[in-house]
This record gives C-alpha cells, sequence and structure tokens, in this order.
C-alpha cells in the first residue's frame, strides 16, 4: 500500500504538485510510522489520502485536497472552491446519546455526558483557530472533522493518544 501520483505529464514540473507529493510523502511516513496503513492518490489539482491506524483506537483518516479555479486571482482560496478536510473515524464503547459540536457548540441528548465533555476538551485546539468542520457522535461512531488544516499532524496526535474514559 502506498501513496502514488496520477498526475498527467505536464503536471509533474509544477509547483501545486510537487507541494502535493511532498505533503502526501510526510503523511505515508507519519502513518506508517504510527504502525498504519496508507493508500492514495495526488496530482497537482488535488489529493485523496485513507488511512488505518491503531493506537488505543482503530481510526480511518481520509484526508482531501480539491482544489478547483476559475482564474480569478483577486478572490481568496476559500472562495475559489478549495477544499482541505481532515474526516477522522472510530468507535467507542459508551453509553453516552448521540451529540455534536459544531461552531463551538456541544448541541444534542448526551451534551451533559462526560465522554462530550472529554471530546470538547480533545478539539478544544480546532474550535479555538475555528478550523473544526464539526464532530458527531451516533450510535458509537465518532467522526471529527477539521477544515482547512491537512497538515496538522499535532492534532491527529492528539486524537490517536485519545482513549475512552
Amino acid at each position: 500500500m502506498s501513496v502514488e501520483p496520477n498526475a498527467a505529464p505536464d503536471e509533474l514540473d509544477s509547483p501545486f504538485f510537487k507541494e502535493h507529493e511532498a505533503l502526501c510523502k510526510q503523511w505515508e511516513q507519519y502513518i506508517t510510522n504510527k504502525g498504519g496503513k496508507i493508500i492514495g492518490k495526488y496530482n497537482a489539482w488535488s489529493f485523496g489520502l485513507k488511512c488505518k491506524v491503531t493506537t488505543k483506537k482503530t481510526w480511518v483518516i481520509d484526508i482531501k485536497k480539491t482544489t478547483f479555479h476559475d482564474g480569478h486571482f483577486w478572490w481568496t482560496s476559500r472562495d475559489q472552491g478549495l477544499t482541505e478536510i481532515i474526516d477522522c473515524q472510530t468507535l467507542l464503547s459508551t453509553d453516552c446519546p448521540s451529540f455534536r459540536i459544531k461552531k463551538a457548540r456541544l448541541r444534542g441528548r448526551g451534551k451533559n455526558h462526560e465522554i462530550a465533555r472529554v471530546i470538547y476538551n480533545l478539539v478544544k485546539p480546532a474550535i479555538d483557530n475555528g478550523s473544526l468542520g464539526a464532530v458527531k457522535f451516533n450510535k458509537n461512531r465518532l467522526s471529527i472533522v477539521v477544515h482547512h488544516k491537512n497538515d496538522w499532524f499535532e492534532f491527529t496526535d492528539r486524537l490517536l493518544a485519545f482513549n475512552e474514559v
């Protein structure tokens, strides 16, 4: 299993291709150093990586970036269709009802449960810097989505070190 390019020959000299290649190789090294498995493809316009790592929990991590551009350089990257996502999922064995965390707000029937407060503190750095997309916990499946930080290895370390209460 590995991360490989799927670029057209004229993309190979692109600075975007080289940037994506470097980041994908960093993820490949990071995941394999954690004893995990990774597969993925990258080119000048996008990349998609799928990882599975078992630490205290088994995590499935999807890392994606896509860039769609209409040629107008005065728009910001968010206006241009830039998508950067890290989606981390694991299963928890708890009696906690479902809950969500979005825009720093903890909602749902399980919002007062101890595990919900622990997970809120776990994702607090992403809340503080505005990169948290959402946290969803439903039927023992925990999903944490972070936007615009697909090179945030410290946060991923934090998630991989998580253990249920």
